[in-house]
């Protein structure tokens, strides 16, 4: 039986350090690990002065530089990724064709318009994040204006959608294609981030504190999306109306940035010091234990997607407080390995964080594990895509 080619269009790549790249990078490995699959991939991502990845099943194409004022570059680099990815697909080699994002919205629209039938059932666009979504929605400039309106025509014209969690397939059912009945008739499915395979072990702490960690940029953007203010309220709360439980717990929160300051103001104005650890940063190895030796990681951000943090705490073993209604939602089941809270409620999170207090957490940390190896282990995403292209390629639509 000979392999199957497959086509990834990736906004960022390897060698990019951040969510989308190593999340796409992760994917493309865990396919190349499958033995069966042969991978190319187009990418925007600039290689820079790193070492281009090698093995015998994958080929990377690297869209160059646009040769124009930076302001205009990443408009006119979608011309030349939609050129390249029409090029690719039509030559008729692949199998499936993933588009990973909306986030090139213009060269998107490029590709649909030049395509079969028969092409377009053989191409999906997963959904990964805030910017394609909330971000192009409430976004106030005339570009974010734009690139909404084009994403809701995308989204009309694709016969496959996937999205890396259920939040945000319901979001494109309802603001970007209007719910209708006929509109909204396409071809669904989840196809979880993968995080990179680790194995660590958690640090005991002798002092006997019950920990919740948390993380993530405090720049005006980050502490906007990240809410930290809210955990510190419920951290005060649980000091006035529960000083039992506010004597047991330390909350470490992991980030930089120019509102740091203002956190550390707010936790001594409201005298939570004693509860509060403030680090600036730490090697990915001192985060995963971290997550690991928590008794409960929390993430209650105002918009999310499936956060990588988030899923590498759940195969971490960690319990999860995360915030209902965002990208992140999935990786916990109530009461089991976790609790869901409204992010404008720190009583919600007081409630979550006293339930963690008050019971011995290693049945949830067992129920995340089990989570993690069921649904989000690199073998189980890949057996769900591949399944995916076999039946969408299959399909009436």
């Amino acid at each position: 039986m000979s392999n199957k080619n497959y086509l990834i269009v990736a906004p960022d790549f390897y060698p990019v350090n951040g969510g989308y790249a190593n999340a796409i990078s992760n994917f493309t490995n865990a396919l190349l690990e499958r033995g069966d699959i042969n991978v190319t991939v187009v990418t925007t991502s600039f290689l820079g002065g790193e070492k281009e990845l090698v093995h015998d099943r994958l080929q990377v194409i690297r869209v160059p530089e646009a040769k124009v004022l930076k302001k205009y570059s990443s408009i006119v680099r979608q011309f030349s990724l939609a050129k390249q990815v029409v090029e690719q697909i039509t030559s008729g080699r692949f199998h499936h064709v993933l588009v990973e994002t909306f986030e090139n919205p213009i060269a998107l629209s490029i590709i649909l318009n030049k395509l079969s039938n028969e092409e377009l059932k053989r191409l999906s666009v997963r959904i990964h994040a805030t910017s394609e979504t909330e971000g192009y929605m409430y976004g106030k400039s005339i570009l974010s204006k734009l690139y909404f309106w084009l994403t809701k025509r995308n989204a009309k014209a694709l016969k496959n959608i996937l999205s890396t969690n259920s939040f945000y397939i319901d979001f494109a059912k309802k603001h970007w294609l209007g719910d209708s009945v006929l509109s909204t008739y396409k071809n669904y499915d989840i196809v979880p981030n993968i995080v990179s395979p680790y194995s660590c072990e958690s640090v005991i702490d002798s002092d006997n504190k019950v920990r919740f960690f948390t993380l993530g940029r405090m720049n005006e953007a980050g502490v906007n999306q990240k809410n930290f203010d809210l955990v510190l309220q419920a951290i005060s709360v649980l000091k006035n109306d529960r000083p039992d439980i506010f004597e047991q717990i330390l909350v470490e929160i992991v980030g930089s940035g120019e509102y740091k300051v203002r956190l550390e103001e707010m936790a001594n104005k409201l005298e939570l010091m004693e509860a509060v650890n403030f680090i600036d940063r730490l090697p990915n190895e001192d985060i995963r234990k971290k997550q690991a030796s928590s008794d409960a990681v929390i993430l209650v951000s105002r918009y999310e997607g499936q956060s990588m943090f988030a899923l590498e705490a759940l195969g971490a073993g960690a319990p999860l407080i995360l915030s209902k209604d965002t990208g992140a939602s999935d990786l916990v089941r109530e009461g089991e390995n976790g609790y869901l809270v409204n992010c404008d409620s720190p009583y919600e999170l007081v409630n979550a964080m006293v339930k963690i207090a008050e019971q011995d957490v290693n049945k949830l940390k067992q129920a995340s594990s089990r989570m993690f190896h069921a649904q989000f282990s690199a073998q189980e995403v890949v057996k769900k895509f591949v399944s995916y292209t076999i039946r969408t390629e299959a399909s009436i639509k």
